[in-house]
């Protein structure tokens, strides 16, 4: 995994979703990931299928975006000593009837990470899991197909994840969790083909806490 353009960039620019100044890191190094995985599946008909799988992930010098102690918290990047993930995923798809299919897939990830001695003189939280990980994850889908009619609804969750890790006493800023609902109409008329799609219709406020303290918070409609 390479770092991004911006996280390399040596100088300080502010971020477009919360005004926040951001300064990236010319000495970032690449983050190398070994994955093992072991899946079972059964597919008892077309379009069906039942799984399980486990997963375990070591990541070599993973990045992450820390808040520097400044008066504006100014964010930067940096890489850890190393991470591992360690977890499981539970997949079902099932057509209940000639027009109706569900399907939905759990995740469950137990992370840590490790970081350098530098680190463990800078960073706040010693020991937590890799930033931008959530312990449990969620998506469900609920089709309708009749004729040239296919409706469509889906569900997202990831539980709370670290979005900034804090330094020098400051709490990590922490996204919370949220779930999201999308739907998706389409009608076949001949060769045409209208489709209606509305995302994010529960429209759940995006809130970054720390120290319990809302951080920052916005709706994207």
């Amino acid at each position: 995994t390479r770092p991004e353009f911006r996280e390399l960039a040596p100088f300080e620019f502010t971020d477009i979703v919360g005004g926040r100044s951001v300064v990236g890191n010319a000495d970032l190094n690449r983050s190398l990931i070994q994955n093992y995985d072991v899946r079972w599946e059964w597919f008892p008909r077309a379009e069906e299928v039942i799984s399980a799988s486990f997963f375990f992930k070591n990541f070599d010098e993973p990045i992450e975006r820390f808040v520097e102690p400044t008066a504006q918290l100014r964010t930067s990047y940096t890489n850890a000593a190393s991470a591992r993930n360690l977890g499981f995923e539970l997949e079902a798809r099932k057509r209940l009837a000639g027009f109706l299919f569900v399907g939905g897939n759990y995740t469950f990830v137990d992370s840590e990470i490790t970081l350098t001695p530098a680190q463990n003189n800078v960073l706040t939280s010693l020991v937590r899991p890799l930033s931008g990980t959530s312990r449990h994850l969620f998506n469900g889908l609920a089709e309708i197909r009749a004729g040239g009619t296919v409706g469509r609804l889906l569900v997202n969750y990831f539980g709370d994840r670290i979005a900034d890790v804090g330094s020098l006493g400051l709490p990590d800023i922490i996204e919370k969790g949220r779930a999201t609902l999308d739907l998706a109409l389409s009608q076949r008329i001949g060769r045409l083909s209208i489709r209606l799609a509305a995302d994010n219709l529960t429209d759940q406020p995006i809130t970054f806490l720390q120290s319990a303290e809302t951080q920052r918070e916005y709706r994207v409609g």
